[in-house]
């Protein structure tokens, strides 16, 4: 996948919803994006309740930063849904495990996941280039790029623990991702031209001449509210 637009970044006026900005996207910024996955990551540990009331201690890695998703809806339905949110509800007491991903989506020997088969999370990729499972052409209307630095939410990510083989960029959320953390769109698979939400609250910026390092110099929030929320979870391990 390549994008074959040149020149300097140009706005245009809103589309007719006054829900996105019309971007038409320098190559070579578009590049920075696509050859590197932007955000930080941070391995957490935290312990479990289980059943019989013993405590199990458990180590998670979690990804923060851009992160990108396939969707048939425009963003019109993703605002009036408030943002995106896990298809299948999950028990807010049980916190979603590494191991669980790797075992319900076949996570091995080279297999994507389809994250839709976990109960309770979102599913996002952290490279805009790579597809995570096998999607409908209708599923890919949408490529959108959601900020998930600005809101301090972490996904977890499962290469972290599948050491020799071939990553497959999946980041799973548990929270639900909020509107205003949606940066925006491409449509179709068209990588030339970006559609800017409006009221994305984020920092990340198509002007900045080095997207990656703008993006990843901004101020770093300290997590201690997520790690507080993990540490006081009793989660249930089926």
């Amino acid at each position: 996948m390549e994008a074959t637009s040149s020149g300097s970044t140009s706005w245009a006026m809103p589309e007719t919803t006054g829900l996105v900005s019309k971007i038409k996207v320098d190559e070579a910024k578009f590049n920075q994006l696509d050859c590197r996955i932007v955000g930080d990551e941070k391995l957490m540990g935290f312990s479990l309740k289980l059943n019989d009331g013993s405590k199990r201690k458990v180590k998670q890695n979690y990804f923060r930063g851009l992160v990108y998703r396939y969707d048939s809806r425009p963003l019109v339905e993703i605002k009036e849904a408030g943002g995106f949110y896990p298809r299948i509800p999950r028990d807010k007491n049980h916190r979603v495990l590494v191991s669980e991903v790797i075992e319900y989506t076949g996570l091995f020997d080279l297999n994507p996941v389809v994250s839709n088969q976990t109960t309770g999370i979102v599913a996002t990729s952290q490279s805009v280039s790579w597809n995570n499972g096998f999607l409908s052409q209708d599923l890919k209307k949408y490529q959108y790029m959601i900020d998930t630095k600005m809101d301090n939410i972490r996904g977890l990510d499962p290469d972290y623990f599948r050491a020799g083989e071939a990553p497959c960029y999946e980041v799973c959320f548990e929270d639900p991702l909020p509107y205003n953390s949606i940066v925006g769109y491409f449509e179709n698979q068209n990588h030339e031209v970006f559609y800017l939400n409006n009221e994305y609250q984020g920092s990340f910026s198509w002007n900045a001449e080095d997207l990656v390092r703008h993006y990843k110099s901004l101020p770093v929030q300290i997590y201690s509210s997520l790690k507080r929320r993990i540490n006081k979870s009793c989660c249930t391990v089926q």
